[in-house]
């Protein structure tokens, strides 16, 4: 790949999450709400940016590190206490 097709795939990955994340924030929903649909879309439609050839032997790493900032994310975000208090004000109720 020569560098401009590099600058390209990164500048256009760059730009349809940031423009993702815009819309979720406009809509008031979750961005990964946004950021899957588009990502299979773009995936399927244009064949340009192949993120295994742009990134080479860091694609697999980084994408388990994406997922693991993503469950991450997701876990700091969760209400235990609110949890176990629910089903113990249904049954008493």
């Amino acid at each position: 790949m020569t560098t401009n097709q590099v600058l390209i795939g990164v500048g256009s990955i760059l730009v349809l999450a940031v423009g993702s994340q815009i819309l979720a924030g406009r809509l008031l929903i979750p961005a990964l709400i946004v950021l899957l649909p588009v990502g299979f879309a773009v995936g399927v439609l244009i064949d340009d940016v192949d993120p295994e050839q742009l990134l080479g032997a860091a694609f697999s790493p980084l994408v388990s590190l994406a997922v693991a900032v993503i469950l991450y994310d997701a876990g700091l975000g969760l209400d235990l206490a609110r949890r176990r208090a629910t089903p113990a004000a249904s049954s008493s109720g």
